[in-house]
């Protein structure tokens, strides 16, 4: 197939597994150097390594004095084909490949593995997504020389692609050598040639340590400014001033804003963009952390000087720290701190020894002190006026009184799985309810919930009034879109528009494309939207008369804790910002899970998983994964061979199920607009990869054993289906209704296809039915106090 510096290609033929794969056969004069039982030794860190976009290493061994390695043979081309056909990519095309490797290399650095050999002929392109090859293995045959690499007469690294500490063979290369070499790729992708020219090895190398490289919009003017810093920052010939991680150089290649932040000066640059109003003049890290928060005052009376920044941390008790993941449905992490509107008090939801409950912190004072009565609260918010807290116990809603040390809560009115609330100066509180499914009025006297018809088939969550009281900001989530993206809600019709770069779009209509991408938006005076993305807290100037976004989204700060439910952080009208930092709690890992409780993780890369599904001879699993805020993806992953591999969808494809052969997969395909069709889709997992529909608007949740019947929600969106139905897969008959109450969802059908379990929470709580499958309406609730999410035993019972 090819030979490069270190090594021969083959294609070989696995005669045990029956593919084709890739035979990498080191080069005899470097074979004599290595040894084989040091380099196979060496070799197997790199054979843990499972990620989406890394090639894996299937073996490694010795035969007949030849050292070799082998990998999936991919029928596609190397970049470095792309490039010499091309010469330059797309700038989209050219982020995306960079950001997919970056995130192979950061799963890389977090388990010890520098690549070291990062260039256009290692990255591979398999259906146009890109796969890193031979990670670690120059880090093996470095260890394996024992330093006696240039007894070789090869060195590790290509010239062009060399970070600097490389170029001059120092001998402890970090992650962020690695950072430099892919920014040379990007660079290559972007401008048609690498950072540095020579015409020999030694003239690139000498360019490498002394010159720095020309602004990539030098080369080509269409780069955005964002991607031009980001290069430089991760060109620097210092490590220390390159990105900290490959994530970092990621997110930073998709954030707008942070070209600003590194062209004219953090503080001057934010003035100019976010106006001359004194707005978050000053953050707070909480949680016992050292948190270095950034600020931004403009002078006040106008004069537009930045003034110093503050960097404050709270740090709380041992006895109450704070509690991230209050008891919610669906274990969903809510928030749990608010800053009082003034900015001088700090309400948050602790771990105590009795339980969980709200502690107030004046931010003025060192004491933090429990507010009675509020035992299992979470999600609290404050009242304009700053005197109350309302919040949530179970399925109710609570107000108490600030004053003092706090008095005694009133109940308001029942909230079942709510999803966030915001209070008026009207004097009633709008609740998000059912995981923002339905929404409506309270007054803040308590009674009942006056509901607000939408008409919306999704979730409406995360709600903060608009000036004027008539207008709602609001998290979206709602099939096809399966992130959060950003609306406006008018109160007063019930009309829900989502927001994107040209102004306000119908919620039934918009093209997800779109949408502006992100979860839990305030407003602030100064005219600015607040809003987190995957990257960090962003800022845009905002317009709340023409509901109108402007300008660029300036990076806030990065680091704060992201939870199922939203992002751990609370703004005050007067700009003072407070957060909790931590890492990215939606992310998550693949584990079984033993009898006592045990654990054993399945070695496959943490990711933004979805719903999954085990096959029937439990050797396969099938899952969504959101590689982007934007895009959902189905992924299978085989759990003898420890090998990944993408079902091809036309749609953002959700809710993936084994059928019951375990060879093909169902999922629903979202259209492009929220209104649209959902299709449910049957695909074969191997070879053709045949396809056909099985039904429009069906969320098939489980199948008969001999595949005529599924079960499932009519009508898909974006939080599950409409009552649990039975439907025909043969094409005889019409879906037959088990239970039509809307919030009926989740059901489970038993082995020998006789009943059918599921979840409902018709009675203002989730509970647990059973009904059988040849009786309409007999069912019987058997879960004593709530329960979610059946599982039959293998026995049916």
């Amino acid at each position: 197939l090819g030979q490069g510096g270190m090594a021969t290609v083959y294609l070989a033929e696995d005669l045990k597994h029956k593919r084709k794969v890739a035979l990498k056969v080191l080069k005899p004069e470097l074979a004599a150097v290595l040894g084989a039982e040091r380099f196979v030794q060496e070799i197997t860190t790199t054979a843990a390594l499972q990620h989406p976009h890394i090639l894996p290493l299937f073996d490694s061994g010795t035969a007949d004095g030849f050292l070799y390695y082998v990998m999936p043979f991919i029928d596609g081309e190397t970049l470095r084909g792309k490039l010499d056909r091309e010469h330059q990519l797309g700038v989209e095309e050219s982020v995306r490949i960079a950001s997919d490797v970056a995130s192979a290399l950061h799963y890389a650095h977090e388990h010890g593995v520098i690549h070291r050999d990062i260039k256009p002929e290692n990255i591979l392109l398999h259906g146009g997504r890109p796969m890193g090859a031979d990670f670690g293995i120059a880090l093996a045959l470095s260890a394996a020389a024992g330093g006696r690499m240039t007894e070789t007469g090869l060195s590790l690294g290509t010239p062009h692609y060399m970070s600097p500490e490389q170029a001059t063979a120092e001998k402890d290369i970090s992650a962020r050598s690695d950072i430099y070499s892919l920014a040379s790729v990007l660079f290559e992708m972007l401008a048609g040639q690498p950072p540095h020219l020579g015409g020999s090895a030694q003239q690139i190398i000498m360019k490498i340590i002394t010159e720095t490289p020309q602004s990539v919009t030098a080369l080509r003017k269409s780069v955005p400014q964002n991607v031009a810093a980001s290069l430089a920052r991760a060109l620097e010939k210092l490590p220390a001033d390159r990105f900290e991680s490959a994530k970092a150089f990621a997110e930073a290649l998709m954030n707008p804003g942070f070209a600003t932040l590194r062209s004219t000066g953090l503080a001057q640059e934010r003035t100019q963009i976010l106006g001359r109003a004194p707005w978050l003049g000053w953050a707070v890290g909480v949680v016992g952390l050292a948190v270095a928060a950034w600020a931004l005052v403009a002078g006040r009376g106008g004069s537009g000087t930045a003034l110093p920044s503050l960097h404050l941390n709270i740090v709380l008790p041992d006895s109450a720290p704070l509690a991230f993941i209050a008891e919610g449905t669906l274990g969903v992490g809510r928030t749990a701190l608010v800053l009082s509107p003034d900015g001088r008090t700090l309400v948050y939801a602790g771990r105590g020894p009795v339980g969980d409950r709200l502690y107030r912190r004046d931010l003025a004072e060192s004491a933090t002190s429990p507010i009675s009565g509020t035992e299992g609260a979470y999600a609290p918010f404050f009242s304009p006026d700053g005197r109350w807290v309302g919040f949530f116990v179970g399925p109710d809603l609570y107000k108490v009184p600030l004053g003092g040390s706090g008095g005694t809560p009133t109940r308001l009115a029942s909230a079942p799985e709510a999803f966030g609330a915001a209070w008026g100066p009207d004097g009633r509180i709008l609740v998000t309810l059912r995981e923002g499914t339905s929404l409506g009025w309270v007054p803040e006297s308590g009674g009942e919930i006056r509901p607000i018809v939408t008409g919306f088939p999704g979730s409406i969550t995360m709600p903060s009034l608009l000036p004027g009281g008539r207008h709602a900001l609001v998290a979206i989530l709602a099939a096809p879109v399966l992130n959060e993206v950003l609306g406006v809600l008018d109160l007063t019709t019930g009309h829900l528009m989502v927001l994107t770069e040209e102004g306000p779009v119908s919620a039934d209509s918009v093209d997800r494309s779109a949408a502006i991408h992100g979860t839990q938006p305030r407003y602030l005076p100064s005219g600015h939207l607040l809003y987190s993305t995957p990257s960090g807290l962003v800022a845009r100037a905002f317009d709340p008369g023409i509901l109108r976004v402007a300008g660029r989204a300036t990076q806030v700060l990065s680091g704060a804790r992201r939870d199922l439910g939203g992002v751990q952080y609370s703004v005050s009208l007067g700009g003072t910002l407070v957060f909790a930092p931590g890492e990215d709690a939606r992310m998550g890992a693949f584990v079984w899970v033993g009898p006592g409780g045990s654990t054993e993780n399945l070695g496959f890369a943490p990711q933004d998983y979805g719903s999954f599904d085990l096959s029937p001879d439990g050797r396969r699993i099938v899952a969504t994964v959101a590689p982007s805020p934007e895009t959902w993806e189905t992924w299978v992953y085989d759990l003898e061979r420890n090998t990944t591999s993408r079902v091809a969808s036309r749609g953002n494809p959700y809710l993936p199920r084994w059928w019951p052969d375990g060879q093909s997969v169902v999922f629903v395909e979202g259209g492009a607009t929220a209104s649209a069709s959902q299709v449910a889709v049957r695909q074969l997992v191997e070879g053709a990869g045949q396809r056909d529909t099985l039904g429009t608007d069906w969320l098939l949740d489980d199948f008969s054993p001999d595949g005529s019947r599924g079960i499932g929600g009519l009508q898909a969106w974006g939080a599950g289906g409409r009552g649990v139905w039975i439907f025909p897969l043969n094409g005889d008959g019409a879906p037959i209704a088990i239970d039509s109450f809307p919030t009926a969802w989740g059901p489970a059908l038993s082995p020998d296809a006789r009943w059918i379990a599921y979840t409902s929470n018709e009675l203002g709580k989730y509970e647990i039915y059973v009904a059988a499958t040849d009786r309409l309406n007999a069912r019987q609730k058997v879960s004593l106090d709530g329960g979610e999410e059946p599982v039959w035993s293998r026995d049916g019972r």
